[in-house]
């Protein structure tokens, strides 16, 4: 009994690292040819340092409110930084570069209103939040700048 065990144990061992699951689903415009995009990029993007895609268009980011839960969950696992922090780093860019933050929507159905209407845009949504064709999911992968 206890070698079925160990053996079982081996086998999970031997498996590898699960996947780990991102905190949300980083959605963009169907128009967008990328099928993944660098997690270095998403930062650069949301925090103001990459402005346009690969191809040239500008990048039209979107947040949702900093009391939603994916919010914070996508302030703290994707960018690395709280809530708070990212709100200091836009009032120094602002201050400083007269650029604006990302725009914020109120939930994950006006976040994926605003991709849908918008070729450039990027957002993020809850990972239950239904998809469709409206628009399209990428898989976020480590790395350089950008994934397409």
């Amino acid at each position: 009994m206890i070698a079925a065990g160990l053996m079982v144990v081996a086998v999970l061992l031997d498996a590898g690292p699960a996947a780990v699951e991102e905190p949300c689903r980083i959605i963009v415009n169907p128009a967008n040819p990328a099928e993944k995009i660098q997690r270095s990029a998403i930062v650069a993007i949301y925090f103001g340092q990459m402005t346009r895609w690969s191809d040239g268009k500008p990048v039209a980011p979107v947040d949702q409110s900093v009391k939603s839960r994916v919010r914070v969950a996508f302030s703290e696992k994707i960018l690395g930084k709280s809530v708070e922090e990212v709100q200091h780093h836009w009032l120094r860019k602002v201050a400083a570069e007269h650029v604006f933050p990302p725009r914020v929507k109120s939930s994950d159905v006006e976040v994926a209103a605003f991709v849908r209407a918008n070729p450039g845009a990027i957002g993020y949504v809850a990972n239950e939040f239904p998809v469709d064709a409206s628009f399209k999911v990428l898989k976020i992968v480590e790395g350089g700048a950008e994934g397409h």
